[in-house]
């Protein structure tokens, strides 16, 4: 199952805030997510 509800909020979030930080339960797509919306961010 994909976040996709969270991600437009988090691209709208990361236009304007330097630090974003997703919490959530162990094994949930955090990473994963992140890494798709942010490819070339260190993360």
């Amino acid at each position: 199952m994909q976040a996709v509800w969270v991600e437009p909020q988090l691209r709208r979030y990361a236009l304007t805030r330097p630090v974003l930080v997703l919490t959530s339960t162990r094994q949930t797509g955090k990473t994963s997510t992140l890494r798709r919306l942010f490819p070339h961010e260190p993360i």
